[in-house]
């Protein structure tokens, strides 16, 4: 596999888990956040003002980044079903952000057949 000979290559980065949906296009791929991530997560979730567009708050430390790695994880079980991935940038394999998918369920929730 590709991908998990490119992950090897790469020090201090955990190799993403082979069933996890993994989507490419020629800029961006899109995969799952590992612990390995957990900086460039503070990063990106640890801009306020980004973070006010996700609606939710910004984060401040590594160990709360940590923890949002294990909460997305926890996102694909049966019962939340829900995905979120790392946005990863081809050309140097930069973490760029986040982006998700999850069914509705909650007040006002919709949804629409495929």
């Amino acid at each position: 596999m590709r991908a998990i000979r490119l992950w090897q290559k790469l020090p201090n980065v955990q190799a993403p888990d082979a069933l996890f949906p993994r989507l490419a296009t020629g800029r961006l791929t899109l995969r799952e956040i590992v612990m390995s991530d957990a900086p460039a997560l503070l990063a990106t979730h640890g801009d306020r003002e980004a973070m006010r567009w996700l609606g939710s708050d910004s984060i401040t430390s590594l160990k709360q980044a940590e923890a949002m790695v294990t909460i997305f994880a926890g996102w694909r079980k049966p019962a939340v079903s829900g995905v979120t991935w790392a946005i990863v940038r081809n050309r140097d394999h930069r973490f760029v952000g986040t982006c998700g998918l999850f069914v509705g369920t909650g007040a006002g929730s919709q949804t629409c057949p495929l």
